[in-house]
C-alpha cells in the first residue's frame, strides 16, 4: 500500500465503526460488570 491517504468514505466508515463499538462496549460494561464497581 503506497498511498497512505485514505479516501473520505473509508475514514467515515472507520469513525462510525469506532463510535458504534464504543457505545456497544460501554453499554455492555454498564449493564454487566460496571455496576459492581460503581
Amino acid at each position: 500500500m503506497t498511498d497512505i491517504r485514505l479516501p473520505l468514505w473509508a475514514v467515515e466508515v472507520r469513525s462510525l465503526q469506532l463510535k458504534w463499538w464504543a457505545m456497544r462496549t460501554m453499554r455492555r460494561v454498564k449493564g454487566g460488570v460496571g455496576y459492581h464497581y460503581a
